[in-house]
């Protein structure tokens, strides 16, 4: 997982900085178009990086239960990430001929939001594919030199961490369609398209907490075997929970805000009321998604 984030991070780097050096060539017309840009792959980095590092770490624990081994030797984590930075470059070239093409095709004021839409769609489902494929090849390729499993240990943390990855990635989906569209809003009202590029994407963990303080206190005490693709499933299962506690109450406090005054401190206060009344709530009903998904997990031997 490690060395594919430290690949992705390098990749990015490199495409972030060759969109500033543009934007610092480009005259005062084009300058802004440059740096709308930035804040948008900025943004869209933050995303693939969470699910990268999800997918990279569920491909390498599944292969490895299923294997029934320990690992596999340093330079072919390496080649995993290296492996996987390549297939994404790829990709991002593929992906913006394809914006490209479909901006053309649809002659319409709205033919770049349906673009970007179909292409985050796009997106978010191969790049998945291609982390694990670069995960998978390499434990192909050295399947001789696996490192034997000795005895059984304790993957609570990993599994843990797993959820919050997985967690996280469903709220990065999420943006990923809701972002292109407040994105031309905001340009077309004249505001900072940082605000809505990089803010949500800097917050967005903030949704997974119910699912994760629920993975936390619903996770067996001791797991010998992980389950990535249990995991996934508990994760997603409750990101829906979270997600519908927070349109029921966000529903009955709109239904509050229409018998009492609208003022801006009583507006906070509401807000403040909200998000502590969403924490409360689903919080135990993600607890006991995976409560339910996980318990014998604790008696699966790797």
């Amino acid at each position: 997982m490690l060395c594919v984030v430290i690949a992705h991070l390098l990749l990015d780097a490199l495409g972030i900085y060759s969109i500033l050096h543009l934007a610092a060539l480009a005259g005062d017309d084009d300058h802004d178009r440059y740096v709308d840009a930035f804040y948008m792959a900025l943004g869209n980095d933050i995303g693939f990086l969470v699910i990268s590092a999800a997918f990279s770490l569920a491909g390498a624990q599944w292969m490895l239960e299923r294997r029934r081994v320990a690992g596999l030797p340093g330079y072919a984590a390496a080649c995993m990430g290296v492996l996987s930075a390549v297939l994404g470059l790829a990709w991002s070239f593929v992906s913006a001929h394809l914006i490209r093409t479909l901006a053309l095709a649809l002659a319409s004021t709205t033919s770049m939001q349906v673009a970007m839409t179909i292409s985050v769609l796009i997106g978010y489902t191969v790049a998945p594919l291609l982390v694990l494929f670069s995960i998978w090849l390499p434990f192909r390729l050295w399947r001789a030199k696996e490192i034997p499993a000795v005895g059984l240990v304790d993957l609570r943390a990993r599994g843990l961490l797993l959820f919050g990855l997985f967690a996280w990635s469903w709220v990065m989906l999420v943006l990923g369609f809701t972002i292109p569209a407040a994105a031309i809003y905001y340009a077309s009202s004249g505001l900072d398209p940082a605000l809505v590029h990089i803010g949500p994407y800097a917050g967005s963990m903030v949704l997974a907490l119910p699912a994760f303080l629920g993975a936390l206190i619903g996770l067996p005490r001791s797991m010998p075997a992980v389950r990535p693709v249990r995991i996934w499933l508990a994760a997603l299962l409750a990101m829906l929970v979270s997600a519908i506690a927070m349109v029921a109450v966000a529903f009955v406090a709109v239904e509050l805000m229409r018998v009492i005054s609208g003022s801006a401190a009583q507006s906070m206060g509401m807000s403040a009321a909200v998000a502590f009344a969403w924490l409360v709530i689903a919080t135990p009903l993600c607890w006991l998604v995976v409560k339910g998904l996980t318990r014998r997990l604790a008696d699966v031997a790797a």
